[in-house]
């Protein structure tokens, strides 16, 4: 009883917002219907990136095109402090995955930033989706990557030059193990897939035993 009054005051005080538009939306819908009606959607929503020099192919599910309200939105949750949209995008990548039928994960992870970004930002916009992916799947989130090299904002750069840019930039935390686990793999946009690609090495190379990767938007450079 106490919860439910607690969780009905929460939403009072922290309304859910439609990472959209920004208007209040119902604790159960994070997506106003207005905006819902018109989203860019990924058709097909899943993708393959390439993994070298392993040769495997991993699996990227991304719910939508990286363009208009989209593109707009990813940026003021990124650059502009708006983290509360991360509930909309999480309550989304949730759904996508449900339909997809992706089962036995063991865990949750995101793609890590910097600890000077991450600093300077206030915030992991990734984590923040992975937590509420998580949350929504009813899985345990761990921060299995760390960030160890700083490296160039991938968005100025060529697809070669992202690859290279990260290679050798994450490394398994310490204290946590992957080995034959199936972890989901979360990010807020998939471009090339390098830093996609780069992290789901890692996580092989530390014994995973299958990863899968799911962004909130894809754009239209991806690898198909």
């Amino acid at each position: 009883m106490w919860k439910e009054a607690l969780s009905r005051l929460a939403g009072l005080v922290f309304p859910e917002r439609c990472p959209f538009c920004g208007g209040v939306t119902a604790r159960d819908c994070p997506v106003c219907a207005a905006c819902a009606a018109q989203l860019p959607f990924c058709v097909p929503h899943a993708c393959r990136i390439s993994l070298r020099p392993e040769g495997k192919d991993i699996v990227c599910y991304s719910v939508y095109r990286y363009e208009g309200a989209v593109r707009k939105s990813l940026q003021a949750f990124k650059f502009h402090g708006r983290r509360v949209y991360a509930n909309g995008y999480a309550a989304e990548m949730a759904r996508l995955l449900r339909e997809e039928g992706a089962a036995g994960i063991h865990a949750v992870t995101a793609v890590p930033m910097s600890p000077k970004r991450r600093a300077a930002r206030g915030y992991d916009q990734a984590e923040l989706l992975g937590r509420g992916v998580a949350s929504r799947l009813g899985l345990p989130y761990a921060a299995y990557l760390a960030k160890v090299r700083e490296n160039e904002l991938q968005h100025l750069l060529s697809k070669a030059e992202r690859r290279e840019n990260v290679r050798e930039a994450f490394s398994i935390v310490p204290d946590q193990d992957p080995a034959g686990k199936k972890l989901l793999l979360v990010d807020d946009i998939f471009t090339t897939g390098a830093t996609l690609a780069e992290c789901a090495g890692v996580l092989y190379e530390g014994g995973a035993a299958e990863v899968l990767c799911l962004t909130a938007a894809r754009t239209a450079r991806a690898a198909g």
